[in-house]
């Protein structure tokens, strides 16, 4: 069977009981001397996650953000980066050191360094990033959300998406490229809710599949209000010129925001905190479902987000 028969979400639950690998979450968690370090790792390459107008920095940038946002899940303060390059023998080596400025660039942005890595061909490039954190305290984990907690999440959704299809008309600028390529982890604000949220995930892959993995691994039922969701102001106009979809952005991702779950008497106490933080809705019985409510109507959640191998017309600008 096919990869792209089966999506992202499928190859990794057979790759799961390959391993022996029970819960799934944003960062593998080892306790080392007293110590809880949340490691997390991924992959992204200049074929599929470059648009057009980026720098090889700006590549460099999201390779390393992507990880940083795992960390950010957690609550997890970045210590170190272990960073792999693969790449054709014709790759140039001004690009191949502009993408290493980019990794450095968002490693030192959050506090941390490079401290290691490897070099291999391949027949196109690709970065591989480890990023290495330290938990002050129990780490928020996706499987951790229970009932009658608040769903919030930080930041407005869109940004990504909206930026993704100003690309794709072919009318864009330096502003659009940083959205897509330059995102900015919420690691701080991981941090300061580490304290007082139960569950957390990094929503880069959508608003919609993000509560599905909150509600699937913590064994709940969910709401999202969409309404409630605070949506960016290109997204939102656009929308409302029939040139995007409110749904579409919410399943689209790349904007990098956390979601977490919080007792609802401790809402207040977080948004003392953190001032970018947006209920959008509540963890309930498993029994009453993944609903989304519009406009007072129940609906099925949509079980929508970006996933690798299923892309679709995502092509060109794949993230």
């Amino acid at each position: 069977m096919r990869l792209s028969d089966m999506g992202e979400r499928a190859v990794v639950s057979e790759l799961l009981k390959k391993f022996g690998i029970g819960d799934v979450d944003d960062c593998a968690y080892i306790s080392v001397g007293g110590k809880i370090l949340a490691i997390t790792s991924d992959t992204v390459g200049v074929e599929t996650h470059m648009v057009p107008g980026a720098s090889y920095a700006d590549f460099g940038w999201y390779a390393c953000a992507v990880s940083m946002s795992d960390l950010a899940s957690a609550g997890a303060k970045p210590v170190a980066i272990v960073s792999n390059f693969t790449l054709p023998p014709e790759f140039d080596l001004g690009d191949t050191l502009s993408i290493a400025e980019g990794v450095n660039d968002c490693a030192r942005h959050f506090g941390c360094r490079v401290v290691g890595g490897d070099t291999k061909e391949g027949k196109s490039a690709n970065v591989g990033i480890t990023a290495i954190g330290i938990v002050d305290g129990r780490p928020m984990k996706r499987s951790d959300a229970r009932v009658g907690d608040v769903v919030a999440i930080t930041g407005e959704i869109g940004r990504a998406y909206s930026a993704i299809l100003k690309i794709r008309e072919g009318v864009w600028g330096k502003d659009e490229v940083y959205d897509v390529m330059r995102p900015m982890p919420r690691i701080y604000e991981g941090i300061k809710l580490a304290e007082l949220a139960h569950a957390c995930i990094d929503m880069s892959d959508g608003v919609y599949i993000s509560a599905h993995y909150i509600a699937d691994a913590s064994g709940v039922g969910i709401e999202i209000y969409r309404d409630d969701i605070p949506l960016c102001d290109r997204i939102m106009k656009m929308c409302e010129k029939g040139r995007a979809s409110i749904d579409d952005a919410l399943a689209y991702g790349g904007d990098f925001e956390l979601m977490i779950t919080i007792p609802e008497d401790m809402v207040r106490d977080a948004m003392a905190v953190l001032d970018t933080l947006t209920v959008i809705g509540r963890v309930v019985d498993k029994n009453l479902g993944k609903v989304l409510i519009v406009d007072g109507e129940k609906r099925p959640l949509p079980l929508a987000g970006y996933e690798h191998f299923k892309h679709g017309d995502k092509g060109g600008c794949k993230r």
